[in-house]
Formats: structure tokens, sequence, C-alpha cells
């Protein structure tokens, strides 16, 4: 078992720590509430290598009256002396911040094969009941933006983890699509993921669902289509985001402004008009009830970024979103296997969003790191 950790240079950070563990040494000092026999002794190892920093942290949360403030200041310290968050969270450079499971890969090489089998059995499921499936593999945020790490880096075997995972699915014979080309375009006019959250913007998502539904095109198309009327997309007010990456720097009121600068989006709105073709009636010309079920992670489920909508506009078709927000690319496939959805909705084809993470991560952790 191949495992990949953060590559970093630590000699800024050791010598800050120093700096850092001594301010916060003198405050333990003086600080009642931590003298108990809870609180670590220091020592020169402990301090140079800011572990008592981090067990001093913990200390602190656990003793004072005010936690909330204290850990505000806490975490402001550490972004303004370290530029660094709470566990779970990488700090790039600008202010750029990723999601430590993009960074902390230990299945590399059997996560790839554990995926093809996955994907294997749900195939042969869904060819047992006529439908077809696709497969997009979201890229890592940190690969789309590479040139904003900073003093962090990728192994080798990472850097190569998508163009592995690919060539391993089409060896398999499965119908598996790249989203890094039309991400990376995207970067040209507007970004493709946000600053301070894990997911892509509404126009990364929108550029994902042109290159899906440009794939089904080409691939035999859709039998069931929307017929008298087309989806069309208007973009509501720009409205403040709350990244899911600052849960992982929590600054407070007090300390926001020394954090990360705050993002601003325009949320998709997607309704159905009437086209100026009068022959239809507004329903759908073909056969299957709904043509196309989506399942995947956040990235589709997640109403804010319209990445369902886009594909639904894009497809010219109706679709069924089994997607999930909590549970990662493969429980929601294996409860579309196992539910009734899938015999209802009598689709003809069946998009599966697997974001690359998810493929090296271990089975028991689902989005955000959370055990299922």
């Amino acid at each position: 078992m191949q495992d990949t950790h953060i590559a970093k240079n630590g000699k800024p950070a050791a010598i800050l720590g120093v700096v850092l563990g001594a301010a916060v040494l003198v405050t333990g000092l003086i600080n009642p509430a931590l003298r108990g026999q809870d609180a670590p002794k220091p020592s020169f190892d402990s301090l140079f290598h800011g572990k008592w920093a981090e067990e001093f942290s913990k200390t602190f949360d656990k003793q004072l009256l005010i936690r909330d403030p204290s850990t505000h200041g806490w975490t402001a310290a550490s972004w303004s002396l370290f530029h660094e968050g709470r566990d779970g969270v990488v700090a790039g450079s600008e202010s750029w911040l990723y999601t430590k499971e993009e960074f902390e890969a230990p299945r590399l090489k059997t996560g790839i094969s554990d995926t093809v089998a996955r994907a294997t059995a749900a195939r042969k499921i869904l060819e047992g009941q006529g439908v077809r499936l696709v497969i997009a593999i979201v890229p890592a945020k940190s690969r789309i933006y590479s040139e904003h790490l900073g003093r962090y880096a990728w192994s080798p075997a990472q850097t190569g983890f998508y163009d592995n995972l690919l060539t391993s699915l089409q060896q398999a014979g499965f119908d598996v699509i790249d989203l890094r080309p039309s991400l990376q375009a995207v970067k040209d006019r507007e970004p493709a993921y946000f600053r301070t959250d894990t997911h892509w913007t509404p126009a990364g998502a929108q550029a994902a669902a042109q290159t899906i539904a440009a794939r089904v095109a080409t691939s035999g198309g859709l039998s069931t289509r929307r017929q008298g009327e087309e989806m069309r997309v208007t973009f509501k007010p720009a409205q403040a985001l709350t990244g899911d990456l600052m849960t992982f720097l929590p600054l407070g009121p007090t300390f926001s402004a020394n954090g990360p600068q705050a993002e601003t989006f325009t949320q998709p709105a997607f309704e159905y008009v009437a086209t100026d073709d009068t022959s239809g009636d507004g329903g759908l010309l073909g056969d299957a009830a709904t043509p196309v079920i989506l399942v995947g992670t956040s990235y589709s489920a997640d109403e804010r970024w319209g990445f369902a909508g886009f594909l639904e506009q894009n497809l010219g078709a109706d679709l069924v979103n089994v997607a999930d927000k909590g549970a990662g690319p493969f429980v929601p496939m294996n409860k579309l296997l196992s539910g009734s959805t899938l015999t209802e909705a009598t689709p003809e084809l069946v998009i599966w969003e697997i974001p690359e993470r998810y493929v090296w991560m271990r089975p028991n952790e689902t989005e955000g790191g959370k055990k299922q």
C-alpha cells in the first residue's frame, strides 16, 4: 500500500514555531486555567517542532471559559505567523485553500483497481436493464490550480494518478470523460474552482456539463429528448460564499479581516420555456420516462453550482439527480442499484460523477473525511 503525504518546506514554520511557542508558553504559565495537570509540559524539542503548541492549543480550547474567542485568536495567530489553518485544510499561496484529502493519498494503486471493480459491477447491473453508463472524473482542485500550492507539492505518483485512472477505466471498456481540458480552459476567463471551497464554480460546472453532453451526443446520443421546450438559465444576484474550507479556519467576526478575502458567486436558476417549435406539447419524445440519471457527490448535488441543471440543459432531456452531498460517489450508486429509482425512471443513460480524490481515499471515508 502506497502512502503519499504532504510535502512542504518546514524551516520557516519551525523558526516561527519557537517564537509562537515561547509566547504561548508565557500565556500558559500566567493563566490559572492552564496550570492544572492537563496542561502539556514544554521542552525545547516540542517547542521547536511545534508539538507543544499543538497540544497546548487543544488544552487551551478545553479549559478556557471563552472557548470560541480563544479558538478564533489562536487560529488568527496560526494563520498570521504560519499561514496555516486547522487540521483538514492546506493553505496555498494568495489565500487559496485546499482540502487535505487531496494531498493524503493512501490508496494510489489499490484505489484504481477497486474503482474499476466497483464500476464493472455497476455496469453489469445497468446493462442488464438496457442502461448505458458514462463516467466523468472530476479532477482535484489542486490539480487544476497547482500554481497556487505555494510550499506544498504532490508526489510524482499522485501527479500521474488521473491519467492512470482514465487508462484503467478505458482498458476495462468504460466510456470515461476527461474533464481537465474544459476546466483548464475556463481558467482563462473566470475561476473554475472556488478559492476557499472544495468545489467547482458555476462556470466550472457548466464547462463540465457541456463536455459530458458533447460526449453523449457523439457516442450514441439519447433517443428520448424534450420536445417543444428548452431549458434556459438565468443568474441570481451575486451573493456571499462561505467556503467549506473556511470551517478549518475559524476566525470569527473579530479576526475575519485577517483571513482570506470573502468570495461571491452568482447562482444559476433554470426553467423550461416554450420554443418556436409548435409541433410538440412540451413533453418528452421517446420511450424513457426519465432518460438520464445523475449519480455523484456534492459537485452534482449542491444546487448552488448548477451542475445538474447545466447538464439537463445541454443534454436537452429530463434528468433525475440522485447525487448525495455527504456520502462520496460510491454510496449513491449502491443506493441507485439497490433501490426503486432505476425501475421507476426507466432511464437509458446513467452519468456517474466521481471526484478523483475519492478513488485514493480509504473506503470508509466520505466527503470531508467523515466515516460512513
